[in-house]
């Protein structure tokens, strides 16, 4: 499974080719990667969007779309973003330019999904924000029993109340 720092490099490696451009046309191959998003609704709302931004959140690439939608891929164990197709590519994004973003996924444990505002994903605190102080995740911590490996691995348990900060 990509894990932060490897979803962060796609960000990066995706954000200068896909800035700016507007997605002409959508075709899905496997429409399972949408897990019960209707298709129909996905493709007539991507296309013809324009790029702002590509964002990460956790293990989330976060689409900012023109219109203020959000176009989200979470890469699941197996899912990769690539400009050039391979044999498990499961949607093709055609882009101004000419460019394609290809999605592929072996496994289909990604998923794709489009909001019509800035999605609420449920997950704590963002690890590398300035939010994140080592006195922060003592807090997080305190309470905590078992192996320090479960709760470095489980996003929703780093999420933090304002409440569980008063010391």
């Amino acid at each position: 499974m990509p894990e932060l720092p490897e979803v962060e490099t796609i960000r990066r490696d995706v954000l200068p080719k896909v800035k700016g451009k507007i997605i002409k046309k959508v075709e899905l191959i496997d429409r399972r990667i949408l897990k019960g998003f209707p298709a129909p609704l996905f493709i007539k709302g991507l296309s013809g969007q324009k790029i702002l931004n590509v964002e990460r959140r956790a293990k989330y690439l976060l689409f900012k779309l023109a219109s203020g939608k959000y176009f989200v891929v979470h890469l699941g164990m197996t899912g990769r973003l690539l400009f050039s197709p391979d044999k498990y590519i499961k949607a093709i994004f055609s882009l101004s330019g000419g460019n394609k973003l290809y999605y592929s996924d072996l496994r289909l444990f990604g998923r794709l999904k489009l909001y019509n505002h800035y999605p609420e994903l449920k997950l704590g605190p963002e690890p590398l924000g300035n939010e994140f102080t080592p006195e922060l995740f003592k807090i997080i911590l305190k309470n905590r029993k078992g192996p320090i490996r479960s709760v470095l691995l489980d996003q929703k348990l780093i999420e933090v109340s304002d409440a569980s900060l008063q010391l």
